[in-house]
């Protein structure tokens, strides 16, 4: 019988972040949200503080283009608010540039489409949520996954 042929699989690296967390985190801190292992998300989610916040810049097919601050964002992809006046349809392509501020400031650029939109409390406008394509590269991935990863351990420590 012949081995199975060579196939590259995406690394689940999440899970060595989570191994990582334990060892530095206690166990017995109730205040920690665990992830278990079979979690469908491949990527850590951060959302920003408002007065924290992190724009990205978008372009839209109409050629306009506009800087937003995210209301969250993972390697996968982003959250956010866009004005209503812009009708975006679940599956439209969007260009989007943002400035990563880790140890030099980092320019990640790429391309994301529309998955979805999550309704606003109240008088809240609602989230659009976004999903990075294949044109954002693994590199930039590890990026995003680096500057989450530094700034959960900036609250950990604030607290």
């Amino acid at each position: 019988m012949h081995p199975a042929p060579f196939t590259t699989k995406r690394i689940q690296r999440p899970h060595l972040l989570v191994k990582w967390f334990r060892k530095m985190l206690p166990d017995n801190d109730p205040e920690i949200e665990r992830v278990h292992p079979r979690e469908r998300r491949t990527a850590f989610r951060f959302t920003f503080a408002a007065s924290d916040s992190l724009s990205v810049h978008i372009k839209f097919r109409t050629f306009q283009q506009l800087s937003i601050p995210l209301y969250d964002l993972s390697a996968g992809g982003f959250t956010c608010i866009l004005p209503q006046s812009l009708s975006l349809k679940i599956g439209d392509q969007v260009r989007l540039s943002l400035t990563l501020p880790l140890e030099k400031q980092l320019f990640i650029e790429g391309q994301a489409r529309l998955l979805g939109t999550i309704p606003g409390k109240e008088n809240d406008a609602p989230l659009h949520r976004f999903k990075f394509n294949s044109s954002l590269t693994e590199r930039n991935r590890d990026h995003i996954h680096h500057f989450i990863l530094k700034k959960q351990l900036d609250l950990i420590r604030k607290s």
